[in-house]
């Protein structure tokens, strides 16, 4: 198995983002932000407010993550339920693991208070994205993916 885990703030998924890429959505508040720096010989962390900031996007950086999002939204091929967020299956092929890399990337930037790994199992296994975070991120993924899971979801 090949794992990535990309950044100590990791990232986050919204439908709000991936359907109106322009709107600043300000979602559920975690923890107000402190200074980072150290107090008392400890590490402070600074907590990210809980919301996607689409601002950080440049004009072309902006179209170029609509178009990730909607492969992320087309490509996705199944899901599962975890402990403290979910994780989605994908194609195991070069070029959807590529898209999914830099949607993942490009998410970093907006929101980064998603933890994300990116997983190949071996033998040419599947591909998968696991989004999870501090208390409150499953929660915003169960309604901001809400599109996608019900897509996915099995027919009855």
């Amino acid at each position: 198995m090949t794992r990535f885990t990309l950044g100590g703030f990791g990232m986050c998924v919204l439908t709000g983002a991936l359907l109106q890429p322009q709107e600043l959505r300000c979602c559920v508040p975690l923890a107000k932000n402190e200074a980072g720096g150290t107090q008392n010989g400890k590490m402070i962390t600074t907590q990210s407010p809980f919301y996607c900031n689409m601002g950080a996007y440049t004009p072309e950086q902006r179209k170029r993550k609509n178009e990730l999002d909607k492969a992320f939204r087309s490509t996705a091929q199944a899901f599962h339920e975890l402990a403290n967020g979910y994780e989605f299956q994908f194609p195991a092929d070069v070029k959807s693991i590529q898209t999914i890399a830099e949607w993942s990337a490009m998410e970093r930037t907006c929101c980064p208070f998603f933890d994300i790994d990116l997983r190949m199992d071996r033998e040419g296994g599947p591909f998968w994205i696991q989004l999870t975070g501090k208390e409150g991120v499953k929660q915003f993924i169960q309604a901001d993916f809400k599109v996608i899971t019900e897509q996915l979801a099995p027919q009855k």
